[in-house]
């Protein structure tokens, strides 16, 4: 939405600069004019006052007369030159009133753009004017932050550019395009906070520093970052797609003194894409709009590959990550759907502290084949629908498979439209080398569209209903993940 505004601003911007370019001949023209009326009055004077010296000897007896005659004709000659400008003006208003027409515009523009600047950066001063450094340098020492002009993005290219696709997308041209040895696909970009200090007085440095990052203006439930205090810049990865932000950077000097400086951002609308070390193919299936024009809150549930390397190696969680998905992301339940052959009955890879629920849960068109494999959907949704499970990490041991599966139920169920959700599928192949079962979801697909109902949410609704989901259960994921 923001970068829609820069744009709208600098094309109206362009507009009012071809605009001053006409406003300016119109006064050029005015200006020539009046020059023009200036250079013929002036040699009428001229002659005048030739003429006047020349009989001054002869009607010197008549000077009293003339001086007379002369008061009479300059009160006709001002006359005749207000009624020229009169005419003048009456003949270009129409211009006149374009000049001010666009000079109001421009003043318009300004105000427009502050108020902007402001929203975007709450604050960028000092906030503590007693600080005794700042004293001590005569109030010299001030601390900068950049400011953040346009939405952060948070999704790569490869993202980027699947999302926007129509819906003949091809997953595997878009790895292709974009893969190389240096960069995964699967990832999410970060927003940068920096500061700069100007004018500190030589015997003082920085100690640390402390980053505070929230949703809300008083910093409740923040993310903090502490750094030492070489540290002037830090990237903050898995924020929320569409979200305002506000941070402070607290810091704290040589001398044991303090201030701080801050302001916000916000996040440009997209898939949440994770960016955890040892885990892969991981994102919130937050931030897509339904149907109806609802927002499926972030935060609660993420999906993703396996974190204990059960099975692949490489999948498994590095301590730093997992921090992060305790204390940032939160985890409170692992929802794991791999065989028991896979994870060999489980393995509790986010630790004791996470609640681990194992299904072996069927993929694909197979939820439909035997009643088993209902009951384990069943299972599924009932604990989804228990509020107290979340946040939840939802895995299988790609990601891929029986979590696309279920994820593809749980989105129709809140009405997602099936691009959207094909879209949030195909996503797995930017990790899985532009590999997705492509063949597999379709007839998924289209075996969900042969059962009743008037709607995908419609048709899933009924289907899971019909297997001993509960409405109540159903009302209660709703009312988790849309508010209703």
């Amino acid at each position: 939405m923001k970068d829609k505004i820069d744009i709208e601003l600098s094309e109206a911007v362009s507009k009012g600069a071809d605009k001053r370019i006409d406003d300016d001949a119109v006064i050029q023209q005015v200006e020539n004019n009046v020059n023009s009326e200036n250079e013929d009055n002036s040699l009428d004077n001229t002659t005048r006052r030739s003429g006047e010296h020349s009989h001054h000897h002869h009607h010197h007896h008549h000077s009293h007369k003339s001086r007379h005659k002369s008061s009479k004709s300059k009160t006709k000659k001002n006359n005749k030159k207000n009624e020229k400008f009169l005419r003048f003006v009456e003949k270009n208003k129409k211009y006149l009133i374009w000049v001010g027409v666009g000079l109001a515009f421009l003043l318009v523009l300004i105000v427009v753009g502050v108020i902007i600047d402001s929203q975007n950066n709450a604050d960028d001063s000092l906030t503590d004017q007693s600080n005794p450094i700042v004293n001590a340098a005569a109030e010299s020492l001030t601390v900068e932050i950049p400011f953040f002009t346009k939405e952060a993005n948070l999704n790569n290219l490869a993202t980027s550019e699947l999302v926007n696709c129509g819906s003949d997308v091809s997953v595997m041209a878009i790895y292709k395009k974009h893969a190389s040895a240096e960069n995964r696909l699967d990832v999410g970009l970060p927003v940068r906070l920096s500061y700069t200090l100007k004018n500190v007085p030589g015997e003082y440095t920085v100690k640390s520093a402390e980053y505070v990052i929230s949703e809300s203006k008083d910093f409740k439930n923040p993310q903090v970052i502490s750094t030492d205090g070489f540290v002037t810049k830090i990237d903050v990865y898995n924020l929320k797609t569409g979200t305002r932000y506000y941070y402070r950077i607290y810091l704290v000097f040589s001398n044991g003194t303090e201030t701080e400086v801050g302001g916000s951002f916000k996040t440009a609308n997209g898939p949440r894409i994770l960016n955890l070390d040892g885990v892969y193919n991981a994102r919130d299936i937050g931030g897509w709009t339904t149907t109806d024009g609802k927002v499926i809150k972030q935060g609660l549930l993420y999906r993703g590959c396996e974190v204990d390397g059960a099975i692949e190696q490489k999948y498994k969680v590095t301590q730093s990550s997992l921090n992060t998905m305790l204390t940032v992301l939160g985890i409170k339940t692992d929802i794991d759907l791999r065989l028991s052959t896979d994870n060999f009955h489980g393995t509790d890879g986010l630790g004791a502290g996470v609640k681990h629920l194992y299904y072996s849960a069927p993929m694909y068109s197979n939820i439909f084949n035997s009643e088993d494999n209902k009951e384990k959907i069943r299972a599924v949704f009932s604990d989804l629908a228990v509020e107290s499970n979340y946040p939840i990490y939802l895995h299988c041991t790609y990601g891929t498979d029986r979590t696309g599966t279920v994820c593809y139920l749980l989105e129709a169920l809140l009405g997602l439209d099936e691009e959207s959700m094909m879209k949030d599928y195909l996503l797995s192949g930017l990790h899985h080398g532009g590999y997705v079962s492509l063949e597999e979801m379709n007839a998924f697909v289209e075996k969900l569209n042969s059962l009743p109902g008037n709607s995908m949410r419609d048709k899933v609704e009924g289907f899971l209903i019909s297997i001993g989901v509960t409405e109540e259960e159903i009302s209660n994921i709703r009312r988790i993940f849309l508010g209703e």
